[in-house]
């Protein structure tokens, strides 16, 4: 007797418990096992693979910074409640530019726009063209759509480039540990402390507070306090070719 038996000319199964026995899957206890193993191979394979949610931010605010139209920055630098310096910086995408540093030796300023770059010291008139390399302290700060200070606008972009590395390095090779949620300036952010190693080996550790709905940074601050950053974003900022004209002199 097949197990199928024919019906009306049409061929249904046979539901006998002798045959269904015979069609039974037969799985080893081995097997189980060899499933069960490669299944959690699987999940661990998923597991260390998928971004953290430290790694999700950063990657986001990674991108945040690449179409930002333009951006106010303030530093400041101190140690043991003394004042080291403070820089200011405001800049308009692609091209405009102005920073302002402080520090007790005296002041600096630096305009660009386009390839046109002016500089003054201490509030002596400003000079049309690029200054030497110790006008500023030899500080880097966001340059997210800019090129180094020292460099023309027409140069590589440099200064946006060191800062994507410096993410892409936290991404790849810092641990990432979320903290609490904030509010600075109206802005709801999310405290993040990044400890990696430094492209030239040197482990650094900060805390920055980045937006939870634009993913940009709102403030940054390295682990002993003593570098204190903050942003604004896509905020108006104007920036113009400075006045050349010489001081006015005092005729007596």
């Amino acid at each position: 007797m097949s197990p199928w038996d024919s019906k009306n000319g049409l061929f249904v199964p046979n539901l006998n418990p002798i045959y269904c026995s015979l069609w039974r899957p037969h799985i080893s206890q081995r097997g189980i096992y060899l499933t069960l193993i490669g299944v959690l191979l699987l999940l661990m394979l998923f597991l260390f693979l998928r971004p953290s949610a430290g790694q999700s931010e950063l990657k986001k605010e990674l991108y945040a910074l690449q179409t930002v139209n333009s951006w106010k920055m303030s530093m400041q630098i101190g140690v043991n409640g003394r004042f080291i310096m403070s820089r200011n910086e405001e800049a308009v995408c692609p091209d405009r530019q102005h920073i302002a540093e402080y520090s007790p030796d005296g002041t600096a300023e630096f305009t660009r726009i386009g390839d046109d770059v002016y500089y003054r010291q201490n509030n002596l008139p400003w000079v049309k063209g690029m200054p030497g390399p110790d006008l500023f302290v030899a500080l880097p700060t966001p340059q997210p759509c800019l090129s180094d200070p020292a460099q023309p606008r027409s140069a590589p972009n440099a200064g946006a480039e060191e800062m994507r590395l410096s993410i892409q390095n936290d991404i790849d090779h810092g641990n990432i540990v979320e903290g609490d949620e904030q509010k600075i300036n109206g802005v709801t952010c999310r405290m993040w402390k990044v400890t990696a190693l430094s492209e030239k080996g040197r482990m650094g550790s900060y805390s920055t507070c980045i937006g939870e709905l634009d993913h940009l940074p709102r403030t940054i601050e390295n682990a002993n306090h003593t570098l204190n950053v903050s942003f604004e974003w896509n905020v108006p900022v104007s920036v113009q070719v400075p006045d050349m004209s010489p001081p006015a002199t005092n005729l007596r």
